[in-house]
């Protein structure tokens, strides 16, 4: 009679579960619900193990209540799911909760017990956590970008995103997630298994069953995103793991064509500033008052139509400041570095920076900025810390710290425009009122103008200035209330900014190279070509890594539209809407 009634549960949830997945998906394909039949078979067995059967029910429900809840933002968010989707997460939630009951449940230390429960049920929220928190955010789906950032972000530029981004109802998700907890909590020591010997042969089982289970639907809508992220982050370990091969087998051979020009050439690398946003490019708020007043000299060449290669940091600057680009088929971890190559050239170096250090052993930038003869960070703490103190304008003082030479490249990393905009300048730069985010991000590109402005104003008066180049990493989607998450992109989102200011001895002295970068000023333009065109303007071409194509101060730069992509090769620029209106 029991097997009959374990029978009888097991094709009631097996087809309950199968009809209600295919009529919400308006789709039905019976070889896709074998997981589901796994599934409860795993449920129908694991009841049989413990004393009250109710309060594994209960724990099971709520459990997989709250993991479910995934569905609703998935079929919120914009993009597609299938019925197969759908049937191998709910599969890999069972196998997931199982697992963790069966854990829980071995322990009998009482303190043991709790502490295993909290460390399950992090397992089980902080997915919650980010996947609703994106969505509240970005309205869109959680990707890997989102992870990949959340994986870069100290807990400071969390909160300032976190204050700047969420709405009032994130707290009652943050609610719902404390209630759950709390009935597990009081749920949990209810959990009592039957002590006879032929159970535990059936935990063994149950163990083995579902682990298979869960390594089996391992591959889920839900667990896509984390997947494609530890790709991305793998593929950028490789590069910081190649550090010592790069430097043995590739800079130590390097043949150098020409080993560049004396001078001190500075990079300045803005940080989330969309050219559309600033007057310089036509925008109607004066928000760059000194690069309006500058960019009609004769020594400034202003680039109408600059793009990022892709709309976030962590993707955007490993393929600006290496040889790797969205062009050529290098490999990122065999990618000398910008940095690389101006010291094998014989420049000195000095890396400048108001960003927060990220984690040293996962980060390029990091890794190519530890490259420099000096650096000099304002924030000097690394990894989970507190935001930088200083607005971008002590940049500028700090200068003075610099050791100088007459042959040398810096590069000064702005905070520029980034989340949150009205923590990016002082009061007295508060410009623009009204309009909410708008105009706190119209005042950090205001006040951005300003500390270029400074920054021009006293490297200039080094003898040996050659000249300043300046782009941002990407751009923002403020115009649509979006700031750069890739789920939600838009072309704002790499609108960039990129000019030059060149001292009279560098156009004295480089006449071609300038005459080129002024016939190229409305040539399209990606910033992951920023390597070979720095390399252009300070005189440095080596064998294998210089591509010509690549750089606007040589014959051979091609500036056909059709060539150029964004987003690492996935959007075309030549299908920005924003063309066709005439806004570039």
């Amino acid at each position: 009679m029991k097997k009959y009634c374990d029978i009888k549960l097991l094709v009631f949830m097996y087809i309950s579960s199968t009809i209600i997945t295919s009529l919400a998906m308006k789709n039905f394909s019976l070889k896709h619900t074998t997981f589901l039949l796994v599934a409860s078979l795993l449920i129908v067995l694991q009841r049989k193990i413990y004393v009250y059967k109710n309060s594994y029910y209960r724990m099971l429900i709520a459990l997989l209540g709250a993991s479910f809840s995934v569905f609703i933002v998935r079929f919120l968010a914009p993009g597609q799911i299938k019925v197969w989707d759908v049937d191998t997460f709910i599969a890999f939630a069972v196998a997931a909760v199982n697992i963790s009951l069966l854990i829980v449940s071995l322990i009998n230390s009482k303190c043991v017990r709790n502490i295993a429960a909290v460390l399950l049920g992090g397992v089980f929220v902080l997915p919650l956590l980010l996947i609703w928190g994106n969505y509240f955010s970005e309205h869109t789906w959680i990707n890997a970008d989102a992870i990949s950032a959340i994986l870069q972000t100290n807990p400071s530029e969390a909160m300032d995103y976190l204050r700047d981004r969420m709405e009032l109802k994130v707290a009652f998700v943050f609610a719902g997630i404390a209630a759950l907890a709390a009935f597990l909590y009081k749920s949990l020591h209810q959990l009592e298994i039957k002590k006879a010997k032929k159970n535990y042969i059936l935990i063994v089982l149950l163990i083995v069953l579902n682990i298979v289970l869960m390594v089996r639907t391992n591959d889920n809508f839900v667990t896509w995103a984390a997947h494609e992220a530890r790709d991305y982050q793998e593929s950028y370990a490789e590069y910081v793991r190649a550090k010592q091969e790069r430097n043995e087998n590739v800079l130590k051979n390097m043949s150098f064509i020409e080993s560049g020009n004396k001078g001190i050439y500075v990079l300045v690398i803005g940080e989330s500033e969309a050219r559309n946003h600033m007057s310089a490019y036509g925008y109607g708020r004066e928000t760059t008052p000194w690069l309006d007043s500058v960019k009609n000299q004769e020594n400034v060449i202003l680039f109408s139509n600059a793009y990022a290669c892709y709309c976030d940091t962590g993707h955007a600057l490993p393929y600006v400041l290496t040889a790797k680009n969205q062009y050529n088929d290098m490999e990122i971890k065999e990618a000398v570095s910008i940095v690389d190559m101006a010291k094998a050239a014989g420049f000195k170096t000095v890396w400048l920076s108001n960003q927060v250090r990220f984690s040293g052993w996962d980060n390029p930038i990091t890794i190519i900025s530890d490259e420099s003869d000096q650096q000099i960070r304002i924030n000097t703490h690394i990894g989970n810390t507190l935001d930088t103190d200083y607005y971008d304008g002590e940049l500028v003082n700090r200068l003075d710290d610099i050791d100088y030479s007459d042959k040398m490249l810096i590069v000064i990393h702005l905070m520029g425009s980034h989340l949150s905009y009205h923590s990016r300048y002082p009061v007295e730069f508060e410009k623009f009122t009204g309009e909410g985010y708008l105009s706190e991000y119209d005042n950090s590109v205001y006040y951005t103008d300003y500390v270029v402005n400074n920054i021009v104003d006293k490297l200039s008066q080094k003898k040996d200035f050659k000249g300043l180049i300046y782009f941002s990493d990407h751009g923002e989607g403020i115009d649509k209330d979006l700031s750069h998450n890739s789920a939600n992109f838009v072309y704002d989102m790499v609108y960039i900014p990129f000019y030059m200011y060149l001292s009279p001895r560098y156009m004295e002295e480089n006449k071609e190279a300038v005459r080129m970068l002024k016939s190229r000023a409305n040539d399209y333009f990606t910033n992951d070509l920023i390597f070979n065109t720095v390399m252009g303007v300070m005189g440095i071409k080596a064998e294998s890594v210089y591509e010509p194509e690549n750089d606007l101060t040589s014959q051979d730069y091609d500036g056909n539209l059709g060539r150029f992509l964004t987003m690492y090769g996935t959007k075309k620029i030549s299908d920005d809407p924003g063309l066709e209106k005439g806004t570039d």
